[in-house]
């Protein structure tokens, strides 16, 4: 998962990438949460077989959780810290 826990500048954006060995799932969601908002779900696209799905936001103003969701599986929450 990258980036994992980090920190950015206010106002911005954020790129999720998530790198599968093995089977690949079909479909990988990017579900970020910000404080005192509601979660967001975000589909996250590939390319061909590359094992590695992306997907971002464009502006960051709070601080977040995010994580990744493919199937029934879920990665641990990763904080965002926003300065």
């Amino acid at each position: 998962m990258t980036p994992g826990d980090t920190s950015i500048e206010r106002g911005s954006g954020l790129v999720v990438l998530a790198r599968f060995d093995g089977k690949l799932p079909a479909e990988a969601t990017l579900v970020i949460k910000a404080v005192n908002e509601n979660e967001r779900r975000i589909p996250l696209a590939k390319n061909l077989d590359d094992p590695v799905f992306g997907g971002s936001v464009p502006e960051v103003n709070s601080s977040l959780t995010y994580r990744v969701e493919h199937g029934a599986r879920r990665t641990r929450e990763f904080t965002v810290t926003v300065f």
